[in-house]
């Protein structure tokens, strides 16, 4: 800018202001502007790795981190003084006096910039090494909130000397020449060097923004992605926050390798399957270990449905209890994958363990926070059935090609129904259902007392067309405290839940079929009723409650024994209680076929008590820090059913009366689990270079007989941090962080089945009654011989980032085998049972490929992008099953496929409407069963259900105050489509059918039985039917705009946020159904998404 534009410049701007007050706004200006880069100055760090360069090369360096000027005299800094400096994020001025030392030279650091002059000679560097006496150096290490730091490192740099923070975060290093450069480092924060002195004071660490040092949570303790010989996988709070889903499990969907999330429904609280790198058994349980807060969590759905597997679009038969811990509740969520990770819980991790971390209080004046959103959900995908005119086309021509007449008892849809037209899909599912969720939080507290409390509200609307809603409402503290000379600690933590989701009894998947012209209602009002078909009008009228109660409770109690050992004990509390009634009210059942209601009336609980005391030791050995830990643990599990009741009643008013109902069946159950085990772990870092892990656990399970209740389990894991090396700093020093590691080890998994190996007798209703009383016979017949299951994991994996850590890239390959699994093994009809539990030498395989890649794209001051692509490549295999072709299960499995083969014919093409199939077996007829199993039948491998690869890649945009967050999932997967079981009958049948029915080429007919209708079954399950089932789906958009804090500092907050959120937006898929993911007619897609809303902090 010349001179005449900057007096032209302040003449506009300051051309009011008078000139005494033009003086003393320059001088506040300046002194600011000063003041500010003082401050800047003061406030510098840099990384200097530099060996025997000039101090001209330096200080280019430093210009080039911090921007700062440097003066200097050419004459004064002559090539002789060569220098050398390995500081890492210290302070300019440290920097200067390590480099400097030595020389006759001084500096000066102020806002102007660095100045070096000529100085008093100073000793040589050699000098000063042999005169300096050793000195113990003294301080405490603390967070940015002056939280202790218990169990930081400190260690002199480039010795072997080093010593741990107690758990108030001091420490004393002794005998250390005054002088020294000392490197603090923990988990979690950035690590700082500084030069050492007898005291230190108050150390102050800043958390870390790097996703190499944040906190890890693993089995019984904490590392770092940079530390773990593990696969581990965190996904934190900001991420699981940004989706509005009830339950934290469907946020992990696209966001991890390795783990396969599908919905079973878009119904509130429904389950979630989570699958961690494949199947890996028959039939023992096959979901993972869950740990909330130190607890173990069950997983077992609350049974809503009473045995029925489908109602209302809630397939499995429940709800899933994780849908009781609000997503805004949680801190983080760690899965743990290979053995490394989870042998140490030992039988109960096969399938891998998700560790669930609730929010604590941290030290720090009260903050009291408010999250609320509000928005609408509505099925993503409405399909297309025939409309009225296209269906009685169908119907006519189906008539012609049967030469049959239509009567109103053949066709009341031709002839009686009349010609009005209802979408039944768009009448029961067509709906907005709206929701509001509401959460509240105050926390705090000193060095030596936190706190944190929490209470949400969560209500959603249902898309049915009556007020059915799903309630919760949930209170969850921690208070941790310590005492005054910090050898003691507690941490409690609790939570309560009170669920109630109300929802229609009927199974309404009957709608899809319905005649588009059947009438809903008669002239006068009242209900039409047809013994051929449901009214869903009348259907939604009976009602269904599930009320759950859960509450968790944890306590911590932790002892210093002496500085590096320390006992600690977990005890944890879980119960979830059940109670549902489904009731088909009279008002709801056609009266010409019943003249009751029906209640399914059931109780249940699952209830979990478990403690663990733990010895864990730490200390320096040698170039590296040791920790040994060393515990126990006995868990006892109870499953109770205090009432299961089938029965009718006659006044729809009381049918919550249990005694007025007329019982038919009335059943009660109970099982108790207990396991008892040992685990220890020894973990080494060596120069923060070389890891070793070692973990041994020894299981103990009520669930096996005497003779086999105990099994051992173990892993080793190693590490490799090669980018540490100096070879790879001088040579490809474009290479920021770069790790191998590797794991083997095996976990056991038991039957999921209680009291298998005892004879168990149920009452019979059957049996003839003795005196009045029901007798009993045998449940099961018993096997005391069987023995735990056993899964060898094998892991390989490669860390590596680019660039400063701009881009980050992990490959890893593993392979899990299975063998000795327990499978229901037929037996002789005379015992009088079908099967029995047995272990079978059977081997189950699964291996596959997962990578990750994430870029810092943009990284500026006011905008920044960043991507994250994961991508998971697995193949599950039945290896080998001895006896499979004379097993019960030999139409479900084939040796050599996965276990989700799916098995039919094979499609040759059509001629004249039906459908040919090919004659595998050669006897002139097509006939069940698989023959490359049993050579005979003609069903073969038709392909097989999961997925071929899967993934996610998010994308992030900040600008100023906005942030833009987007997700894509991918799954290449195959699948039946909606003919499979959602059209069980021929077009052409009095029944609707999707709307692609057009473009097959089926000879239509009104006969369910015929050669047509024959074909038509078999085509359900072809290949015809078996279509590819991939798909890409948007699956969360969240745009937030985060205000200035001066801005609402008037209105008292601390900050304020506003975001507009949405989940499953969009999906491309070719699958010819409602949705990919949940497949068939049964359940309920997952919702299509809309809220709004905003987060403040007082």
């Amino acid at each position: 800018m010349n001179q005449s534009t900057n007096n032209m410049w302040s003449k506009r701007m300051l051309g009011g202001v008078p000139q005494a007050w033009r003086t003393k706004l320059g001088a506040a200006v300046l002194t600011v502007c000063l003041m500010q880069a003082n401050a800047m100055a003061f406030g510098q760090r840099v990384t200097v790795k530099v060996k025997d360069v000039t101090i001209v090369s330096l200080l280019k360096e430093i210009r080039k981190q911090s921007n700062m000027d440097v003066f200097y005299d050419a004459k004064t800094l002559n090539d002789s003084y060569k220098v050398s400096v390995d500081l890492k994020n210290a302070d300019i001025k440290e920097v200067l006096e390590v480099a400097l030392k030595g020389l006759p030279l001084s500096y000066q650091v102020t806002g102007e910039g660095i100045t070096i002059r000529k100085g008093q000679q100073a000793a040589t560097a050699i000098n000063v090494k042999e005169v300096q006496a050793t000195v113990d150096m003294e301080g405490r290490i603390v967070g940015q909130n002056g939280q202790a730091l218990g169990g930081a490192t400190v260690s002199v740099k480039g010795m072997n000397k080093s010593t741990q923070t107690n758990s108030n975060g001091s420490f004393v290093l002794k005998n250390v020449q005054d002088g020294e450069i000392l490197v603090v480092s923990y988990v979690g924060y950035l690590t700082k060097e500084l030069i050492g002195r007898p005291q230190l004071g108050n150390i102050v660490l800043t958390v870390l923004d790097n996703p190499l040092d944040a906190v890890q949570v693993i089995g019984y303790g904490k590392t770092s992605k940079r530390l773990t010989t593990g696969a581990v996988a965190t996904v934190r709070a900001e991420d699981l926050e940004k989706q509005p889903v009830s339950n934290p499990l469907q946020a992990l969907s696209g966001r991890v390798a390795g783990v396969y999330i599908s919905e079973g429904s878009g119904i509130a609280g429904s389950q979630v399957k989570v699958e961690i790198r494949g199947k890996n058994t028959i039939k023992a349980g096959q979901n993972p270990l869950y740990i909330v807060d130190g607890v173990p969590f069950s997983a077992t759905p609350t049974e809503q449905t009473s045995g029925n597997p489908v109602v209302n679009g809630i397939v499995g038969g429940g709800f899933s209890p994780l849908d009781n811990i609000p997503s805004s509740d949680i801190e983080s969520i760690d899965i743990l994958k290979d053995a490394d990770a989870t042998a140490i819980y030992g039988s109960r991790a096969a399938n891998g363990v998700v560790i669930i971390t609730t929010k604590k209080g941290k030290a720090g004046e009260m903050k009291i926070g408010a999250n609320i959103y509000s928005g609408v959900s509505q099925m993503a995908n409405r399909l297309k059935m025939l409309s009225k005119d296209e269906y009685i086309a169908v119907r006519k021509k189906a008539f012609e090609n049967d030469n049959l007449k239509p009567t109103a008892a053949n066709a009341p849809d031709l002839l009686t129904f009349g010609d009005g037209e209802t979408d039944f899909i768009d009448y029961v599912y067509g709906n907005l259902a709206g929701m509001i969720d509401a959460t509240a939080t105050v926390s705090g507290g000193s060095n030596q007392y936190q706190y944190f409390v929490s209470a949400n509200h969560r209500t959603q609307n249902s898309i049915f067309p009556q007020s059915f809603q799903d309630k919760k409402s949930t209170i969850r503290f921690n208070m941790q405290t310590q005492s005054a000379n910090s050898k003691f600690f507690m941490n409690f933590s609790g939570g309560y839940t009170k669920n109630i989701n109300n929802l229609p009894s009927a199974s309404l998947s009957a709608i899809y079929a319905l005649p588009p012209n059947l009438p809903l209602y008669k002239d006068d009002g009242s209900f039409y009723w047809h013994n051929s078909y449901v009214n869903p009008a009348a259907a939604l009228l009976g009602p269904m409650e599930s009320v759950t109660d859960n509450i968790l409770l944890n306590s911590s109690l932790k002892y210093v024994i002496i500085p590096g050992l320390e006992f600690k004990t977990e005890l944890g509390f879980n119960r979830i209680n059940n109670e549902n009634y489904r009731a088909m009210t009279r008002n709801s059942r056609n009266p010409n076929t019943m003249s009751t209601g029906q209640l399914s009336y059931n109780n249940n609980y699952n209830q979990n008590f478990s403690i663990e005391p733990q010895l864990t030791y730490q200390r320096t050995l040698g170039p590296g820090r040791m920790e040994a830990l060393i515990g126990g643990t006995y868990l006892n599990s109870v499953a109770g059913q205090p009432l299961f009741l089938i029965g009718s009643f006659t006044n729809d008013a009381l049918y919550r009366n249990l005694a007025s109902v007329n019982s038919q069946v009335s059943l009660s159950g109970y099982a108790s689990t207990r396991y008892i085990s040992a685990f220890t772990r020894l973990n080494y870092v060596m120069s923060n270079k070389y890891i070793l892990n070692v973990n041994a656990r020894r299981d103990g399970s009520s669930r096996f007989g005497p003779g086999n209740r105990f099994g051992n389990f173990g892993s080793i894991g190693a590490a490799w941090i090669f980018g540490e090396e100096h070879f790879m700093k001088e040579n490809l020093p474009w290479i920021s962080f770069g790790k191998v590691r590797g794991s083997y080890g095996t976990i056991g998994n038991d039957p999921n089945q209680d009291y298998a190996y005892l004879a168990t007798y149920a009452a019979s209703s059957f049996a003839t009654h003795y005196n009045g009383v029901a007798s009993l016979v045998p449940e099961t017949l018993p096997n005391e011989h069987f023995k735990w299951e056993v899964t060898r994991k094998l892991d390989f994996a490669l860390d590596l980032n680019f660039l400063q850590d701009k881009i980050s890239f992990s490959a890893g390959w593993y392979r899990n085998r299975s063998n000795n699994l327990l499978i229901d093994i037929p037996v002789a009809a005379q015992t009088g049972f079908e099967t029995y539990l047995e272990n079978l030498p059977a081997l189950v395989q699964n291996k596959g490929w997962e990578f990750n890649l994430t870029t810092k794209n943009i990284d500026r001051t006011n905008f920044s992008w960043s991507t994250s692509i994961n991508f998971t490549a697995a193949k599950n295999t039945l290896l080998n099953y001895p006896g499979l072709a004379k097993s019960s299960l030999n139409s479900t499995y084939v040796v050599g496929q996965p276990l989700s083969v799916a098995l039919g014919y094979h499609l040759l093409g059509f001629e004249n409407g039906i459908a040919k199939f090919q004659d595998m077996d050669g006897n002139g007829n097509i006939t069940p069963g698989v023959y490359e199993t049993t050579g005979k039948g003609d069903e073969v491998v038709l392909g097989n259900s999961d997925p071929k690869f899967f993934g996610g890649v998010n994308n992030s945009f900040n600008y100023k105050g906005f942030a833009l967050d987007f997700l894509f999932s991918f799954v290449k997967k195959d699948g039946f489509n909606i003919y499979h079981d959602g059209m069980p009958y021929i077009p052409g049948n009095a029944y609707n059918a999707v709307a692609d029915v057009l473009n097959q080429p089926f000879r239509l007919t009104t006969l369910r039985g015929g050669e047509a209708a024959t074909s038509y079954n078999r085509w359900r399950a072809s290949d015809g039917t078996f279509k590819d089932a991939s798909y890409i789906r948007l699956k969360n958009v969240s745009l937030t705009y985060q205000f200035e804090p001066k801005r609402v500092k008037s209105l008292g907050l601390k900050n304020l946020s506003v975001y507009l959120r949405g989940q499953n937006l969009w999906t491309a898929s070719k699958y010819i159904g409602f949705d990919p993911e949940t497949q068939g007619m049964a359940g309920i897609p997952p919702l299509k998404v809309y809220t709004i809303g905003l987060h403040t902090t007082l």
